[in-house]
C-alpha cells in the first residue's frame, strides 16, 4: 500500500485561514467550522457536527442528510460541491431540529486555497439562524413601538 501523502497546508496558508475566518466572523453567527478538503467527508462532518450541536442533538454523531429538511439537500450538495471547486458559495437551507421542528439557516463556506501552489486545501464557514437574527433585529422596534404606545 504505497499512499500519496496528504497535502498539508503551509503554515502561511493556516495563518491566512485564520485571518479569513476573524474577517468573516460576523457579531450573531451561531456556529463556526473548518476543516481539512482533502479528507473524504470532511466538510459534510464538520457541516453535520455544528447543525447538530444547534438543533439540540448535542455531540451525537448525526449524518448531514438526516439532519437537513429532504428538500434542501440538493441545494446543501450544490453548495458542497461549490466549495470544493474553490468558490465561495452561501446558501439557505432547513434543519431539522431534534424536537422535529424545521429551523432556517444561512449557510457561508469559503475554500482555503494554499498560497503556495493554489490548490484548495482547506474549508471555512458560519451558520447564521435566520429566525434568531431576525427575532434579534425585530426588539428594539418592538421596545420604541411600546415607548411611543
Amino acid at each position: 500500500m504505497n499512499a500519496e501523502p496528504r497535502p498539508v497546508p503551509s503554515p502561511a496558508a493556516r495563518r491566512s485561514f485564520e485571518r479569513r475566518l476573524q474577517e468573516l466572523a460576523l457579531p450573531a453567527y451561531d456556529a463556526a467550522f473548518e476543516c481539512l478538503l482533502p479528507d473524504s467527508g470532511a466538510l459534510e462532518a464538520a457541516i453535520a457536527r455544528e447543525l447538530a450541536r444547534l438543533g439540540g442533538y448535542g455531540v451525537a454523531s448525526v449524518p448531514l442528510s438526516a439532519l437537513v429538511h429532504p428538500d434542501d439537500q440538493a441545494l446543501l450538495g450544490r453548495h458542497l460541491a461549490a466549495v470544493r471547486r474553490g468558490r465561495r458559495d452561501v446558501c439557505v437551507i432547513r434543519m431539522q431540529t431534534v424536537g422535529g421542528d424545521s429551523r432556517w439557516l444561512g449557510l457561508t463556506t469559503r475554500p482555503g486555497p494554499d498560497p503556495e501552489d493554489d490548490r484548495v486545501l482547506l474549508a471555512y464557514g458560519l451558520i447564521l439562524d435566520l429566525a434568531r437574527r431576525n427575532r434579534t433585529q425585530r426588539a428594539p422596534v418592538r421596545a420604541l413601538r411600546m415607548r411611543a404606545a
